[in-house]
């Protein structure tokens, strides 16, 4: 269980840091498309100092469509009870007279039970009583494999960024380092 909680922590990892490395991308992407704007709007107005400009022919507005007003809706036909038989009434006056009043219905709780109770999870240093052996084996370990997967995804930010991998073998890596995350994985 711990394995894969390490694996899914180092995959959040990595997607965090491609997904950096993507909007640094996108970041450079808006500041070109900016300079290019800034260029084209220098142009432009060049453009329009330069020369006068004969303003367009102005079209005719379209004829307005005229649409008829719909018909009032039509009212629905009034609804009628059916008749009564006289001598229904007059039962159900006799099972339930006017001048009683209803019965108080009082429902009775259902009987508790005690719930169980669980035993107190154990505490960190009663799970670890050898302190030594779990910053030894497990703690320093699960670092280390943190730092190396941040430095990787920096580089590969670096990488990506300075135009020394191609945005086709960014997204290869991105689909493929999964696999061999699961291939490594002693489990």
């Amino acid at each position: 269980m711990e394995g894969l909680l390490v694996l899914l922590t180092l995959a959040l990892l990595v997607l965090l840091i491609i997904t950096l490395g993507r909007l640094s991308g996108l970041a450079r992407d808006v500041g070109q498309l900016r300079q290019q704007l800034g260029e084209f709007m220098q142009r432009s107005g060049d453009r329009q100092s330069g020369a006068p400009v004969s303003p367009s022919p102005r079209r005719a507005d379209p004829p307005p469509i005229i649409v008829p007003p719909p018909p009032p809706p039509s009212q629905p036909p009034p609804v009628v009870a059916p008749p009564v038989a006289e001598e229904a009434v007059e039962r159900m006056r006799a099972l339930f007279p006017e001048g009683e009043k209803p019965a108080r219905v009082v429902v009775a709780p259902p009987p508790s039970t005690p719930r169980p109770t669980a035993a107190p999870r154990p505490g960190f240093f009663e799970r670890h009583p050898d302190l030594e052996k779990f910053i030894g084996e497990n703690l320093i370990n699960k670092i280390g494999i943190a730092v190396l997967v941040l430095g990787i995804g920096l580089l590969l930010n670096y990488a990506i960024g300075k135009g020394l991998l191609s945005t086709t073998n960014a997204h290869r890596f991105e689909r493929r380092w999964p696999a061999g995350l699961l291939r490594a994985s002693p489990s």
